[in-house]
C-alpha cells in the first residue's frame, strides 16, 4: 500500500513537473525590438488591428503576442484572436506596422508591404 501511495505521488510530481515545463517553453511576446531599442506592447497606447477581412478593431490595447495569437484589451474587456487573421496592426497614428512572418514572427516597421 506504501509502494502505491508513493507511486502516485510521483507520478503526480512528475507530471506537474512537466505540464510546467511545457507551458513556460511557448513563445510569447511582451517586448518587441525596434532596431537597437527594446519596446513594451503596453507602451504602444492604442493601436488599430486590421483583419484580412477588411474590418478594423480600434483602440485596442495590445498585452501579448503568442505563437498563435494575440491578447489586448478593448472597452476594459480582455480579447484574444488568432494571428492567421490579422493582416497588420497600426500604432503611432498610423506610422509604425506590425505584421506577421509565414512563421507568426511579429515584424516591427514603418513600411508596410503586403506580401
Amino acid at each position: 500500500m506504501k509502494s502505491l501511495n508513493l507511486f502516485i505521488c510521483l507520478f503526480l510530481i512528475g507530471f506537474t513537473a512537466f505540464s510546467q515545463k511545457s507551458e513556460s517553453t511557448k513563445v510569447k511576446y511582451t517586448t518587441l525590438m525596434i532596431g537597437k531599442n527594446e519596446l513594451n506592447l503596453k507602451d504602444l497606447g492604442y493601436t488599430r488591428i486590421v483583419l484580412k477581412d477588411g474590418s478594423i478593431k480600434k483602440n485596442c490595447v495590445i498585452t501579448e503576442i503568442g505563437e498563435n495569437g494575440i491578447v489586448y484589451i478593448k472597452d476594459r474587456v480582455l480579447h484574444d484572436m488568432l494571428i492567421d487573421k490579422v493582416k497588420k496592426i497600426e500604432f503611432d497614428e498610423g506610422e509604425w506596422f506590425i505584421y506577421f512572418e509565414a512563421d507568426h514572427r511579429p515584424v516591427v516597421s514603418r513600411d508596410y508591404h503586403i506580401q
